[in-house]
């Protein structure tokens, strides 16, 4: 049987999303959902959902008004905001699988009731950002029996990193289960997960890790459970 994956479209390396999650696989579909095709409809034909990276949420999403704060994009893109947030809302009513990665984490923080750090560095924490072509790369600490822990089977690991912006608030429901070494959020999941669909948000990006550092349960172990999931 097909497992119809929809991806959301974002203009950052959008061809790494659906190579890492079909992998090596031969049953998975790729449907690409996005402002411009206007097919958030489609996210109830979908057996899981990804959010990818990207430009920052516009602030209003968070709370915020001010958008010149450091290192701000030059243009938002609120169509793309109202979409995914659309495609959230509707994902959750069916109780589809969802991960979000980065902006994904971002994102539906914010759509649940969170608030975002606009910049690390200005609120004082360390430089996570991604130069170049090379992402930076970190530990991360994880919360013993979270989903996450579930994924990974470590307390502990490495991932990469290239962001600006993180958790500020975590929203109502949720809950941290990754913290970088200088307590930058590295992940969230419901606090409380009976009658939720499945949910798993991380900061970093498995959709690269591999590149790096193959057999990061981080990243296979993310997949792993994303499809176990799934197939339920």
């Amino acid at each position: 049987m097909t497992i119809r994956i929809g991806i959301t479209d974002t203009a950052s390396r959008y061809e790494n999303y659906p190579a890492w999650i079909k992998g090596p696989r031969n049953d998975v579909e790729i449907v690409r959902l996005s402002a411009d095709a206007d097919n958030a409809h489609e996210t109830a034909d979908c057996d899981g959902i990804v959010f990818t990276g990207g430009v920052d949420i516009h602030p209003r999403f968070y709370g915020k008004t001010g958008e010149n704060y450091a290192n701000a994009p030059d243009e938002f893109d609120i169509r793309r905001d109202e979409f995914e947030l659309d495609v959230f809302r509707r994902a959750q009513s069916v109780d589809i699988p969802v991960l979000g990665i980065c902006r994904g984490l971002q994102l539906i923080n914010a759509a649940l009731g969170g608030t975002l750090v606009p910049d690390l560095e200005m609120a004082g924490k360390e430089d996570h950002t991604r130069h170049g072509m090379t992402d930076g790369i970190h530990e991360v600490t994880i919360l013993k029996g979270s989903l996450l822990f579930e994924c990974a089977g470590e307390l502990s690991g490495t991932v990469n990193s290239a962001h600006h912006q993180a958790i500020g608030k975590t929203a109502p429901g949720l809950k941290v289960t990754a913290y970088s070494p200088d307590l930058v959020p590295e992940a969230a999941e419901y606090a409380d997960k009976h009658g939720k669909s499945w949910l798993l948000l991380v900061q970093w990006h498995p959709e690269r890790l591999h590149r790096n550092d193959p057999g990061n349960p981080l990243e296979t172990g993310i997949r792993d459970a994303f499809f176990r999931q799934i197939r339920k």
